[in-house]
């Protein structure tokens, strides 16, 4: 497994003890923060009075990052390298951020940055970041520099160079350079003049399209999961050399001025990470559901997972989940049901049981006491995690057992042992044990389907689809 370090070797970082003249004062203070540099994580001095709900400060580069207890000190020494790294040989830059007094913001995972005062009462939809030149600051969720794709509203994307983008840009190049903001709007103006951009985020303003090309840039913007073309956020332009043959008036104003390296502190680069373990999340090594049934449980990331496919012939309530055998009953069945693969008892005992969606979605719960069916959110945060392990995702997630002979990469380096249950299609009909499994998620999509992820034996991949929630299919739990 290829791993990246989040390790932070003060040395290198500029600045490793505080001046001698501090300065401190309120927001708006000129050089708010010069002489409060540490590349620890301290108590905030109280000279440079930030509001009490931050209770974690650093300042390695001369421009800190503070957050409050519920942001992981691993987030304060990723976000520290970046902010290095992204101001590499622009002293100039860095210069005019010391002196204007801005900061940056690191918000708990899971959470928004309307969950800081400075942010509380922003105008508009805030999600994932976000800066303003008033009161110069940025903010983004902690979890996008640590791989919690479960605690990031904006799943893989680095959100912190997005917004340290903006600071660079607004408070930095456009005070400093005279020509830098005509050439900016040029760049954009003549990207949408061309019909570059087209439905995505980057055609927003001036300003948005510089910092989703400093992401693409860096290539930490894309999703990790697959490439989405045009959603509103994103098109397939996703690596610097597509930048480059795409939009190269950005790319060489980009280019001209920031670190040439693809090698960003963090998350996200390529499948070149390891994801960050919350050291307070306990999976337990087992879970019994109602039946009796007794499963492994295994850890990706921070969600904690069934290792096998759910048995339960019962909700968690006591109440039973009809059995169904015969094709068009199944086929008409609007109520929870479930079957074993050919209605033979003993699949079910190797490969778990079928359920069509209703039963998925059932008030009276699927899974175990404080377990659920998987989201699809979780599906493609595990889908993330297995690809870390190598080019796809269906390799590390299969077993090496009870496959067809093929079994195309099947590792299990994820624990997650994913057998070839086959299905129960809408009309009642099998097909494709030992040679393909799908998993239902928690999650409805439009019309009578539900998102669900297949593996097949002919490849390392795993496919999100919609299906009919009439199809018989497996299920994992997760731990709430």
């Amino acid at each position: 497994m290829k791993k990246a370090l989040l390790v932070i070797t003060v040395a290198t970082l500029g600045i490793s003890s505080c001046n001698k003249d501090p300065k401190g004062g309120g927001p708006g203070t000129p050089g708010r923060f010069a002489g409060f540099e540490t590349c620890q994580i301290i108590a905030p001095p109280s000279q440079v009075q930030l509001n009490s709900y931050y209770t974690k400060y650093t300042n390695c580069s001369g421009i800190p990052i503070i957050g409050n207890n519920a942001v992981p000190d691993d987030a304060f020494m990723v976000a520290n390298e970046t902010m290095e790294f992204l101001l590499q040989g622009q002293n100039a830059v860095r210069e005019n951020l010391i002196e204007r007094g801005e900061y940056y913001i690191l918000v708990p995972p899971g959470g928004t940055p309307r969950d800081v005062p400075e942010f509380a009462n922003a105008p508009g939809t805030v999600n994932s970041g976000i800066y303003w030149d008033q009161p110069r600051c940025a903010a983004s969720n902690a979890a996008g520099l640590l791989c919690m794709v479960e605690g990031n509203p904006d799943g893989h994307a680095n959100v912190f160079v997005h917004e340290m983008g903006h600071m660079i840009s607004i408070s930095g190049l456009q005070k400093i350079e005279s020509g830098f903001l005509q050439e900016l709007t040029q760049a954009f103006n003549n990207a949408v003049s061309t019909g570059l951009w087209s439905n995505t985020y980057a055609r927003t303003n001036k300003e948005e399209y510089f910092s989703v090309c400093l992401q693409t840039f860096y290539e930490v913007g894309f999703p990790f999961v697959t490439e989405i073309n045009g959603d509103g956020n994103w098109n397939s332009i996703v690596t610097r050399s597509q930048l480059q043959q795409y939009d190269s008036t950005i790319y060489n104003l980009l280019a001209s001025r920031f670190n040439p390296s693809l090698n960003v502190p963090g998350c996200i680069q390529g499948t070149n990470y390891e994801p960050w373990q919350d050291p307070t999340i306990n999976c337990g090594s087992t879970v019994t559901d109602i039946d009796g049934n007794v499963y492994d449980v295994v850890r990706a990331g921070n969600t904690c997972w069934m290792a096998e496919n759910l048995k339960t012939t019962r909700y968690r309530d006591g109440s039973q989940i009809s059995s169904i055998t015969n094709d068009v009953s199944w086929s008409n069945a609007n109520t929870g049901s479930w079957c074993n693969y050919a209605n033979n008892s003993a699949n079910g005992n190797t490969y778990g049981r079928l359920y069509n969606w209703h039963a998925v979605n059932n008030s009276a719960g699927l899974c175990p006491e404080g377990w659920h069916v998987a989201t699809q959110g979780e599906w493609q945060a595990l889908m993330a995690y297995a690809n870390t392990f190598g080019n796809g995702t269906g390799g590390a997630l299969k077993s090496t057992e009870l496959w067809a002979n093929e079994n195309i990469g099947a590792t299990n380096e994820t624990g997650f042992s994913a057998l070839p249950s086959g299905i129960r299609n809408a009309d009642g009909t099998f097909e494709g044990i030992l040679h393909h499994t799908s998993f239902w998620s928690s999650t409805p999509d439009v019309g009578a389907t539900s998102f669900s992820y297949g593996i097949w034996e002919n490849g390392d991949f795993t496919i999100e689809a919609s299906q009919d929630r009439s199809r018989g299919q497996a299920c994992r739990c997760v731990k709430d």
